[in-house]
């Protein structure tokens, strides 16, 4: 099938690491279909009447990526403004719509589209949907609707989620968290189907081999925003835990607008010599580095489903992470150990206890892969990229029958 996907998140010349998750999604569903993805960004490097449309190569026949830059709005004027930005978001994905039915589709329209993150994402699908009877469906990621101040109370933001929720054909957050916080704004929809989020199963997998090292290794993988992942309160935990014991270190990996304060914080609290921050890692380079290390480090303060904490999982890398979201349910059965947010104190005593448990293993103890076995089995039986592209086929398919006999 011909499957538009039409996002507000997805990686681009701005950020590398804009909507990674997205990206997994559609190529997990262009193994079985067509796949030509939309993001429209506004981009103070776009100057004047102009919307730049920008394809991206890809290394799947079946997926192109098409996205398109459009001029940024520099001034606030109350409704003006919001009317500018609107009028240039909609140019860019109406022609971005016309270059991938010229460019790849012979010029014929899709059969069903894929919206991934309300709100502007949904405008094009919901005319499409209302003038040539396209189906569409929303898979949505975002951790605002957890958060007070999501949407304002009578906001014009909030009346169109509650329409492009309420005709989509199925709405798929991917978690149950996400899902009762998003009906909690009246987001109403009588077909609410979870699908999770995708990890390559094929590139992370298992260490070749566990080799025990002098120090006990943490990572930390996100795009370094502190007012989410909390990675200033890892740091404190840190401090803390250095002035008791020196066998252990953490990598930080990736970029992000907090990173040079992190790491000047860092320094600032005096354990500069036990952690590292790292340039962002994708794919087999992700995999290799969660390989090498001993836990996975997670302190967010509000959560939906990780892909980095199922990456780890997949590499058979135990997780210690915050009951947000649904990582109490990803950590169930050994697969982790659990901390209040924000609660330093025991994320310091649950490093601590790790490093003595981790310090005292002999080589055989080691060597028993057992539970990162188990670990790799749970991502492969929910997350791979097969399960999910059959997942979302169904929902495809149902929606463009269901379509047909109104």
């Amino acid at each position: 099938m011909r499957i538009l996907f039409t996002t507000a998140w997805y990686p681009n010349r701005k950020d590398a690491g804009d909507g990674v998750f997205v990206q997994k999604h559609a190529r997990a569903v262009a193994r079985l279909n067509d796949v030509a993805v939309l993001m429209v960004q506004t981009d103070v490097a776009v100057h004047g009447l102009k919307v730049e449309v920008c394809p991206v190569e890809s290394e799947q026949t079946s997926l192109h990526e098409v996205l398109v830059y459009v001029p940024k709005t520099l001034f606030e004027l109350p409704v003006i403004t919001g009317l500018v930005r609107l009028f240039w978001l909609m140019a860019g994905y109406i022609k971005g719509y016309r270059y991938i039915k010229r460019n790849y589709w012979q010029g014929k329209r899709p059969e069903a589209c894929h919206v991934n993150v309300l709100t502007r994402a949904a405008g094009l699908p919901w005319l499409l949907l209302k003038l040539h009877q396209i189906p569409y469906i929303i898979t949505e990621h975002w951790s605002r609707y957890a958060r007070e101040g999501a949407y304002p109370d009578s906001g014009m933001q909030l009346r169109l989620g509650r329409l492009f929720v309420k005709d989509a054909a199925y709405v798929c957050p991917v978690s149950l968290n996400l899902e009762q916080s998003m009906k909690k704004w009246g987001l109403e929809n009588r077909h609410y189907t979870r699908i999770s989020n995708v990890v390559d199963t094929d590139t992370f997998v298992l260490p070749p081999m566990v080799v025990k090292s002098d120090k006990v290794t943490f990572i930390h993988v996100s795009w370094m925003r502190d007012d989410s992942k909390n990675i200033s309160g890892i740091l404190r935990a840190v401090a803390k835990l250095k002035a008791q014991r020196q066998d252990f270190h953490v990598d930080f990996i990736g970029e992000g607008n907090d990173k040079e304060r992190l790491i000047d914080y860092s320094m600032g609290l005096g354990v500069e010599e036990y952690v590292s921050f790292l340039p962002a890692r994708t794919g087999k380079d992700l995999a290799e580095a969660l390989q090498q290390h001993d836990a996975f480090l997670m302190f967010s303060h509000f959560e939906n489903q990780p892909v980095s904490v199922l990456e780890a999982l997949a590499c058979g890398l135990p997780v210690i992470a915050t009951t947000v979201g649904s990582i109490p349910a990803m950590l169930a059965q050994n697969r982790g150990i659990t901390v209040p947010p924000g609660d330093e104190a025991q994320l310091q005593q649950v490093m601590t206890t790790f490093i003595e448990q981790r310090s005292r293993m002999s080589d055989v103890q080691l060597s028993d892969q057992t539970l990162p076995r188990l670990r790799h089995q749970y991502v492969a039986e929910h997350h791979s990229p097969d399960v999910i592209s059959q997942q979302f086929d169904v929902l495809y398919h149902a929606a463009v029958q269901n379509m047909t006999k109104r």
